[in-house]
């Protein structure tokens, strides 16, 4: 059985140190589609890459997805599963998804 994570970057990518990503996960700061405001040649894009930043010390949990605009701060733990999508704020937290499920933690390897 083989369980590989991705990483698909168009713009950038930010792993602080000791960052712990599981298997399965999906990190990618792009859509991989163009979606413009309107249908004429030169309309705007509105769907750019967007920088993915996980901070030092953070676990990912396999089966999650980090997406564009996604900042993950420092000590986290992002439960198994979990879809990313926004700037999390609170160091040292457990998240399910985008929401703290518990905070003042602590893990070791």
């Amino acid at each position: 059985m083989k369980a590989l994570s991705a990483i698909i970057c168009e713009k950038d990518i930010v792993f602080g140190k000791d960052a712990l990503i599981s298997w399965e996960c999906l990190i990618m700061d792009t859509d991989f589609h163009n979606i413009y405001d309107g249908v004429e040649e030169n309309d705007k894009r509105v769907n750019n890459p967007e920088k993915i930043f996980i901070g030092a010390h953070v676990w990912v949990g396999c089966r999650s997805s980090i997406l564009k605009g996604s900042h993950i701060p420092d000590g986290s733990v992002v439960g198994a599963g979990s879809v990313v999508c926004k700037k999390l704020h609170e160091e040292n937290s457990v998240y399910c998804g985008n929401r703290v499920v518990r905070s003042n933690i602590v893990w070791r390897r």
